[in-house]
Parts: structure tokens; sequence; C-alpha cells
């Protein structure tokens, strides 16, 4: 299908990789700092995918708002968590 040019397929941006790979922890918590690294090839895979990340699990979006230097990172992903979302956001993707 990608030969016959009848699907799309995103290339990654060199941004996106740059935005994740230069964010610093400093000013975390030790715990902050351990739930953004166990997840951060989650966040390396949203930025050179489509930057949408289904997960039922809160707690990471909920550290990266709490510090400045990854708000952006966190405004930038669409989050969906199928628990609590409306079954429409998921037909959507």
């Amino acid at each position: 299908m990608v030969a016959r040019k009848k699907m799309f397929v995103p290339a990654a941006k060199e941004l996106d990789h740059s935005i994740v790979e230069n964010v610093s922890f400093e000013g975390m918590s030790d715990t902050d700092q351990e739930a953004v690294r166990k997840d951060l090839p989650l966040l390396k895979a949203a930025f050179a995918a489509d930057r949408v990340i289904v997960t039922r699990d809160d707690k990471l979006p909920k550290v990266l708002r709490k510090y400045p230097q990854w708000q952006k990172v966190a405004r930038l992903i669409r989050w969906i968590n199928p628990e609590h979302d409306s079954p429409t956001s998921i037909e959507n993707l």
C-alpha cells in the first residue's frame, strides 16, 4: 500500500525528537523524575509518530504539567484515557 501511495506515512521531524531530549529534570522530585524516565520511550515514540498516547495511567500527564519545562511536551501530545474519555475520542483516531 505504501508503494502504491495509497497509505500516508508521516515523516518524523527532527524538531520533535529534540523537544523530549532537551528538557531538563532540574527541580523535579525523585519520584517524578523516575515516572518521566520510565515513560520516556513512550514520549519519544509519540513524537516520532502521531503525537497520540492512549493509556489508562494518568500519572505521566499530571507530572509533566506540574513542571514548566515539561508543559510544552504535555501540550503537544493528545492524551486519551479509554476509561474516562468518550468513545468518540478513540473513534476519531
